[in-house]
């Protein structure tokens, strides 16, 4: 029950790193409320007592400082224990392990490494560590050399030493750093000067040491593109990017605007703290706050996107010339004329505009344009469609935004790599996938059996079709051509995909019951999986026993078991 046998066991709940024990029988000829921790690492002490007073977080830094040898050599082993401990800033010495003057570096990192010991965790990397010190552009000739590394959530942040490596200038750099008064280093290219980038609307060019300058900017809104040169979609953006970015030059933007791109693949310490997953990454930076883009990716939609984030929710439209333009400036344009805009139907439309980038929205008290007071039309320009669409009554928030996401694409979208942020950033979450064969000679007569369903659920569900070309798609959800046509229905959610197949030969009536049966939470998940393997023929004698998609809940989600999981690819080394 004492305070300090309390904090030890709160420490011991807190970390995985060592394992834990505790005595109030046996001493070991330890003073009662003592701490030690044992290691085994060759030429260091066997066992350190914990400094009094015994608090959890001392506890946790004694342990923590002490559960890798003082100077660790990194290697794909330990690194885990490395990244994954509690030390979160580390002083990586970069060095050359078969040189002559090794010991001499260490004897200068060593008592650096003392003095600071539980607050940094000291680690060498030797300079056949090549794609970790092209990491850090480190080149063979810098060596000895170090860099403070701190490990963030959203990322790595890196502090370099400019002198030439000795125990003093080593001592100076953390010290300077626990102090925050190092700048990040930043493997760049040259700085370009704001003077030097192109004129006449064209997109600047970002490097890490101009990166944040620029895109951090307070005084302006900044649209970021992370790109990698060998990336097909970062291609066929490009030409549409710089379009954007030129009719933006002779436009006057609330807040300013720049529209820059960076080489992510030469940034790579930009890509990992923007959190860049895959390419084009675009991002929408204002006073240094980042948000994801979720426009489209053709001119017309990055600037009707950057125009709704940068102007008033709604366009104010007075004449029909007027509403002509503004119906013309998009595929899909929403329009609400209203008695006032204090009607609850306007607050509702102004609300909705707030909360929704996938079309550009207009109001007017003064120009009907034909319409009822307190009418919201949709206008779309889909080749066989209706080209206006009028919102049901009674209008709210919710009302708007689902017969806007409802008609925001044709009643039945074809897939491609073009549209799919449209489909997949959209508000409608739930879609229903139609593989089929586009060359097909019954490809009509399919769309003929969707059309009805798609029309029956809209706004709800969004219908997608899937040629059988997109063989990377088919085989994602276990789709041959033999299949063809079939359907799924999948759930966007945050935490992953669900999806749920048509088991049935694809018609009217079966894709309608499959939708009626998700809509009421009866379907099970399809699992692109093996065949299960009952229990009873999983290896004997404590052998890993194999998961595949359909046994893993059962056994991996055991209420009556502690389980753990490896996660693995056949062709990684590590595993």
């Amino acid at each position: 029950d004492s305070d300090a046998a309390k904090a030890f066991i709160a420490a011991a709940e807190s970390m995985d790193d060592a394992p834990f024990a505790i005595s109030t029988s046996y001493a070991a000829g330890l003073d009662a409320d003592t701490v030690v921790v044992y290691r085994s690492f060759e030429g260091e002490e066997p066992e350190i007592k914990c400094e009094a007073p015994l608090t959890k977080d001392s506890i946790k830094k004694c342990v923590s400082g002490n559960i890798l040898p003082l100077i660790v050599a990194f290697s794909q082993q330990n690194a885990p224990k490395i990244f994954g401990g509690n030390i979160k800033q580390h002083v990586l010495v970069f060095l050359d392990n078969s040189g002559s003057d090794k010991d001499e570096i260490l004897g200068q990192v060593r008592p650096v490494a003392t003095a600071n010991k539980g607050d940094y965790l000291f680690v060498t990397i030797d300079k056949s560590d090549d794609r970790i010190l092209d990491f850090f552009g480190i080149t063979a000739d810098m060596l000895p050399t170090a860099r403070v590394v701190e490990m963030l959530d959203s990322g790595m942040k890196k502090f370099a030493l400019s002198e030439k490596l000795d125990e003093s200038s080593l001592a100076a750099l953390v010290k300077s750093h626990a102090a925050g008064e190092l700048k990040q280093d930043l493997k760049s290219e040259d700085d370009i000067p704001d003077s030097e980038q192109p004129k006449d609307g064209a997109v600047w060019v970002l490097v890490g040491k101009n990166h944040d300058r620029v895109a951090l900017d307070s005084t302006k809104n900044v649209l970021v593109e992370y790109y990698a040169p060998w990336c097909g979609h970062c291609k066929q953006l490009a030409p549409e990017y710089e379009k954007a970015a030129e009719h933006f030059s002779g436009v006057e933007v609330e807040g300013g605007l720049s529209i820059v791109a960076v080489d992510a693949t030469e940034h790579k310490e930009l890509a990992s703290r923007f959190q860049v997953q895959g390419f084009p990454t675009l991002k929408w930076i204002v006073n240094g706050e980042e948000s994801d883009y979720g426009g489209g990716r053709s001119k017309d939609e990055i600037v009707s996107w950057v125009a709704k984030k940068t102007g008033p929710p709604a366009k104010d439209i007075a004449d029909e010339a007027a509403l002509t333009a503004f119906k013309e400036s998009a595929d899909v344009t929403v329009f609400g004329y209203f008695s006032s805009t204090d009607s609850d139907a306007a607050k509702a439309f102004i609300a909705a505009a707030e909360s929704m980038d996938d079309a550009p929205f207009a109001i007017s008290t003064s120009y009907a344009a034909g319409l009822d007071a307190d009418t919201v039309v949709v206008y779309r320009s889909f080749e066989g469609e209706e080209p206006e669409i009028k919102c049901e009554a009674p209008l709210t928030k919710d009302s708007i935004k689902k017969c806007v996401s409802g008609n925001i694409l044709p009643l039945i979208v074809a897939f491609s790599q073009q549209n799919a942020p449209k489909i997949f950033g959209g508000n409608i979450k739930q879609h229903v996938l139609v593989f089929l064969d586009n060359s097909g000679s019954d490809k009509d007569e399919i769309l003929g059996q969707v059309r009805p369903v798609a029309t029956a659920n809209k706004g709800d569900y969004l219908f997608v079709t899937i040629d059988k070309s997109d063989d990377r798609i088919l085989d994602f959800f276990g789709i041959t051509a033999d299949m063809l046509p079939t359907a799924r229905v999948v759930e966007m959610l945050d935490s992953g995909m669900k999806k749920f197949a048509l088991s049935e030969k694809l018609d009217e009536s079966s894709l309608a019951a499959l939708v009626k049966s998700h809509a009421a939470g009866e379907l099970k998940q399809d699992l692109k999986s093996e065949d299960d393997i009952p229990d009873s023929e999983q290896p004997k004698d404590g052998a890993v026993w194999v998961l595949v998609g359909k046994n893993h809940d059962r056994v991996a989600l055991d209420s009556t078991k502690n389980v753990l999981v490896e996660y693995y690819a056949p062709w990684c080394g590590h595993c």
